[in-house]
């Protein structure tokens, strides 16, 4: 079971990241809260291991590739049967380049052995992002307006605390397992109560 110290640990990594994390479709979307960076879930072997056979079944498909490699039709079939099995989206830019690499050391090796050959511009600085779903939404509103509800007999409260969101920050992870950063939650939030507003 997480902690709040973890989910507070795994913040401050995921903003270490994000100073050198590349500038892409991903996030662009999750700076327009479309979608939110993932701190509970990092890069490590089991997404190496799924990129690896996200990769062998897009090359089956003919369409996919362009003599012996894929084509950009390819890499986007990998991307989503990437996120159906991880449940979680990445830059195309990093899959390919992650590929590539686990590839030159398979060749070197002679099978495909994940998690090798780690640097600062790889797995250690990766973002893993995950979209809004309806239900989560529904959840943190309902979290929230529990919060400001007043509390025997007082006023109701315009505003949440910091321990506040960090408690909605931990719930969310607890039930659903992944976790948005406290800036997009507070985002999220206040998008979703402007639209039910309207």
């Amino acid at each position: 079971m997480p902690t709040k110290d973890f989910v507070k640990h795994r913040t401050k990594k995921l903003h270490e990241r994000m100073k050198t994390c590349i500038d892409g479709p991903l996030e662009a979307m999750a700076r327009a809260n479309e979608i939110y960076r993932c701190c509970a879930h990092f890069w490590y072997e089991f997404p190496d291991r799924l990129l690896c056979v996200s990769h062998r079944e897009a090359m089956m498909e003919k369409e996919n590739r362009t003599g012996d490699f894929l084509n950009a039709q390819g890499w986007k079939c990998v991307e989503k049967k990437f996120f159906e099995k991880y449940n979680h989206l990445v830059s195309q830019h990093f899959m390919q380049m992650r590929f590539h690499q686990l590839a030159r050391v398979s060749k070197q090796e002679g099978t495909i052995l994940p998690f090798i050959d780690r640097s600062s511009t790889d797995t250690d600085n990766v973002i893993l992002y995950q979209p809004w779903r309806r239900t989560e939404d529904n959840f943190i509103l309902n979290l929230f307006d529990e919060l400001i509800k007043p509390r025997r007999g007082g006023t109701r409260r315009l505003f949440l605390n910091l321990q506040d969101w960090q408690d909605i920050q931990f719930e969310y992870m607890t039930v659903f397992g992944c976790c948005p950063t406290l800036t997009q939650l507070q985002a999220r939030v206040r998008k979703l109560r402007s639209d039910s507003i309207k």
